[in-house]
């Protein structure tokens, strides 16, 4: 028996659901099983002020959910966190030297949090702007937090 069009809406919002976690901690577990421990304690730093600045502009901007049950639409947090973990994985992978590998990892999470934001606008919890704005903020966080952008942990001397 064919799934109707809710029900298929249902999986993909629970999909979403795993996805914004999912993504994150497996980029987080290649960044350690690389050895890239200064990056991973970044990814830990970043991925709270990430979610302090996404809290902050929720409660500022007060913008009703497109099923109207909440004031807290802007931004999208599933889309930010599942980008955040890809943008994170683009960044700490410019060492890696298989190719296609990298190259197919990139492609798929990247594809993975673009359906997990798509997860989130079909199940009328977000409008497109808040989807599309959480996954740039959340490509910068990650790639941001990838580079060891705030340099908090890095094992460099100056």
């Amino acid at each position: 028996m064919p799934i109707t069009a809710g029900q298929g809406v249902d999986l993909l919002r629970k999909f979403g659901d795993i996805a914004q976690w999912a993504i994150p901690v497996f980029a987080l577990g290649y960044a350690n099983g690389k050895g890239l421990s200064s990056e991973s304690k970044q990814f830990l730093v970043t991925a709270a002020v990430q979610q302090i600045a996404i809290d902050s502009i929720k409660y500022l901007t007060h913008i009703r959910r497109p099923n109207g049950k909440s004031l807290d639409s802007f931004p999208s947090g599933h889309a930010t966190a599942a980008f955040f973990g890809a943008g994170f994985y683009l960044a700490v992978s410019q060492t890696e030297e298989n190719q296609f590998r990298k190259t197919t990892i990139r492609t798929t999470l990247f594809f993975l949090a673009a359906l997990t934001g798509l997860s989130r606008y079909l199940s009328k919890r977000h409008w497109t702007c808040d989807v599309v704005f959480g996954a740039c903020m959340g490509t910068c966080f990650g790639y941001f937090a990838g580079t060891n952008g705030f340099g908090l942990f890095s094992s460099k001397k100056s």
